[in-house]
């Protein structure tokens, strides 16, 4: 998935040619308004002269590492508010199960509008469509990946009940059908959008020319699994989770597809739940 950089031009000719801040190859600006690689601006590329020095993209890092820091402060301030809550009372009672749920709702649109803010900042900066994806390739692999995705979890999970004892993850709210509307807008909807514009666009899209295709990925999953605090002994499982939909940004070039894949997942986990708590 990783393509290797050309050598640096001759520098006889070298007077318009920049170094793409995102693919890090050189081209003529001379001929172009933007990258013929990857069609990153070529307003934002760093001059042959200087291309040693600190790219865009390192620049969006920083500021998405800002994010992630707030992002991270929420995730843990609804896992502490959540210490309070008794699950059991939570699937007895539709009102505890109620409030539950507008907490978590005020969390989400904390979170919204820093995503939102990073987005305002960055989206000049990070190509919205990366070079080398196929769309068609993408939807192909949707099924195949979503059936990945969801086994592992479930898998993760099954062992860790075995093995200890402990139901890693505890929704009282899945006792309550007429709470399905609500439930599958923050559980499902919500995470879906936003997490998918954060951590495989912006996140992904900063990080792969800095680290490369296989790292960013990685990397990214990490944060995406720390967004999770609340929900600890299933860290494991939404890294790898977060390889998965990582990879299906990358291979299909386009957001929509982890984004299903994504609402899918979390849909199916909500249904099954719903389904065990009858």
């Amino acid at each position: 998935m990783e393509d290797e950089a050309p050598p640096p031009p001759d520098p006889a000719t070298a007077g318009a040619t920049r170094c793409c801040w995102r693919c890090r190859k050189f081209y003529s600006t001379a001929l172009v308004q933007a990258c013929p690689h990857c069609g990153a601006p070529a307003e934002l590329s760093v001059p042959l002269a200087a291309s040693t020095g600190p790219g865009v993209e390192g620049q969006a890092v920083s500021k998405l590492m800002v994010a992630c820091g707030l992002l991270l402060a929420t995730s843990i301030g609804f896992a502490l508010a959540g210490r309070s809550v008794d699950e059991e009372e939570v699937a007895a009672d539709p009102e505890v199960a109620a409030s539950l749920l507008r907490g978590l709702t005020i969390f989400e649109v904390i979170d919204t509008a820093i995503v939102a803010i990073a987005l305002l900042k960055l989206h000049k900066v990070i190509p919205f469509r990366p070079a080398g994806g196929s769309a068609a390739r993408g939807w192909t692999m949707l099924g195949p990946l979503l059936v990945v995705g969801l086994g592992a979890n479930f898998l993760y999970h099954w062992g860790v009940r075995e093995l200890t004892g402990v139901e890693p993850v505890a929704e009282g709210v899945y006792a309550h059908p007429g709470l399905l509307p609500w439930v599958v807008l923050v559980y499902c909807v919500q995470p879906a959008i936003v997490e998918e514009l954060f951590f495989r666009y912006l996140c992904l899209g900063a990080m792969r020319p800095l680290m490369g295709t296989g790292a960013a990925i990685f990397v990214s999953s990490i944060l995406f699994g720390m967004a999770h605090l609340g929900a600890l002994l299933s860290l494991p499982a939404l890294i790898f989770i977060g390889i998965v939909l990582g990879y299906a940004r990358v291979a299909s070039g386009t957001l929509l597809v982890p984004i299903l894949i994504h609402f899918l997942h979390n849909l199916t986990i909500v249904l099954v739940g719903m389904y065990d708590a009858l």
